[in-house]
């Protein structure tokens, strides 16, 4: 299940439904897998920085 909160209420969809809802619009797929690369190297380089800064404090 994946749970995407709005202002005024929360989501809840299959990753089968969001499948099918990115198929209609191939531009947002792109656009949701760049978005989704940048996080995860974001993520890994602040992890890291915080692994390094562990071992140096």
């Amino acid at each position: 299940m994946i749970e995407i909160r709005l202002r005024k209420c929360r989501l809840f969809l299959t990753e089968e439904e969001v499948e099918h809802l990115l198929k209609h619009d191939p531009e947002l797929w792109e656009t949701a897998l760049r978005r989704g690369k940048v996080v995860m190297r974001a993520r890994q380089r602040s992890e890291r920085q915080r692994r390094e800064g562990e071992k140096h404090g």
